[in-house]
């Protein structure tokens, strides 16, 4: 899936499974790539992704850039969910959703002395997009903004959705997450 990212950012996508984009990004800024890129890794499961910053202040004053990567974030999540969905972010970077654990944010930087200007910072998110368990009654205190349900109508209702929209149902949650069945 090909991103868009906003002037002075670029993507950086990991295709291959296993492979952590906070270490990635880690790694390239240590080769001394620019500022803005975002290595990320997609996927039906899981959104991992991190950015790349080059600060010009002191790494005390650069730290500022976890929480408002975290308020980015939520502000964008809060825009695309419904009113009613709560989204905290913790102290100590965690993402809650509607109160359970949906994931993560963390920062490195290429040393820890809060006086001295950093080479560079990555923040990076974590956030589960679908749950981890089927029995989600297992763990209580996560969530995932996926999951699944069972739509079952009486004997007088007759749907026969379009093929289009089974299409774009598998292609928004994934082709192993549809299925239609008709029961007799």
């Amino acid at each position: 899936m090909s991103l868009v990212f906003p002037p002075l950012m670029h993507g950086y996508e990991l295709d291959k499974p296993g492979h952590d984009p906070f270490e990635v990004a880690k790694s390239k800024a240590i080769q001394g790539v620019e500022a803005g890129l975002v290595v990320y890794n997609l996927t039906h499961e899981a959104l991992r992704a991190t950015f790349i910053f080059t600060p010009e202040v002191s790494l005390n004053q650069a730290m500022i850039m976890l929480p408002i990567c975290g308020i980015g974030f939520q502000n964008a999540l809060g825009a695309l969910a419904p009113p009613e969905v709560a989204v905290h972010l913790l102290w100590s970077g965690g993402v809650l959703i509607n109160g359970a654990r949906c994931g993560k944010l963390r920062v490195s930087a290429n040393h820890q002395d809060p006086t001295k200007v950093p080479d560079w910072l990555c923040v990076g998110l974590e956030l589960d997009l679908w749950p981890a368990s089927e029995n989600m009654g297992e763990t209580p205190n996560e969530t995932a903004p996926a999951g699944s349900a069972l739509v079952k109508f009486g004997d007088k209702w007759r749907v026969a959705p379009t093929d289009t929209l089974l299409d774009q149902l598998k292609e928004l949650v994934g082709h192993e997450s549809v299925e239609v069945i008709y029961e007799r």
